[in-house]
């Protein structure tokens, strides 16, 4: 039987490309643009599903630790 289950799990995040790395464009992002795309779509998780028997254990890590 197992004693941890983690069923049908998804997580998104939104990249961001408009990132000001100066005060001109900075001004510059506050300008509202029709075309601009600022960020994407990016899916870390999708559907994943877990079960983990009772004395088993599982550790997550990722690109930053």
């Amino acid at each position: 039987m197992a004693r941890i289950v983690i069923e049908d799990v998804w997580k998104r995040f939104q990249l961001r490309h408009d990132r000001a790395d100066s005060v001109g464009n900075l001004l510059m992002h506050m300008v509202p643009r029709r075309s601009r795309r600022t960020s994407e779509e990016f899916w870390a998780l999708k559907g994943v599903s877990v079960e983990l028997p009772g004395g088993m254990s599982l550790g997550i890590m990722g690109d930053n630790g």
